[in-house]
C-alpha cells in the first residue's frame, strides 16, 4: 500500500495535493480552504477546534485544494466510510 500511496503523497519532499470541485468529493476527504484543513462530510466542511469539529459553509461548485492522496479519495468514493470524533453530531 505505501508503494501506491507515498508517490500520490508526496513529490519531491512536497505535499501532493490537486484542485477539485468540493462537490466532487465524498465524505472523509480533507481539503484546504483559507489556509485551513477541513473534513468533508454530509453536504458541509468542517473545521477541527480544540472543541471539537465546527461546520463552514462554502458553495459545493467551490473549487477547493484537496490535501487527501487521490487513491484514498477513490477508496471513499468506493464506499469506505471512515469514523470520525463524535462532535460533528452536535452540529
Amino acid at each position: 500500500m505505501d508503494f501506491e500511496l507515498h508517490p500520490a503523497r508526496i513529490d519531491r519532499g512536497k505535499k501532493v495535493t490537486y484542485e477539485a470541485a468540493l462537490s466532487s468529493l465524498p465524505d472523509g476527504a480533507f481539503v484546504q480552504v483559507e489556509g485551513c484543513a477541513h473534513l468533508v462530510w454530509r453536504g458541509a466542511l468542517l473545521l477541527w477546534t480544540p472543541d471539537g469539529y465546527a461546520r463552514k459553509y462554502v458553495p459545493e461548485d467551490t473549487v477547493v485544494t484537496v490535501l487527501t492522496p487521490k487513491p484514498i479519495v477513490a477508496c471513499l468514493k468506493e464506499g469506505y466510510v471512515p469514523e470520525i470524533h463524535s462532535s460533528w453530531r452536535a452540529l
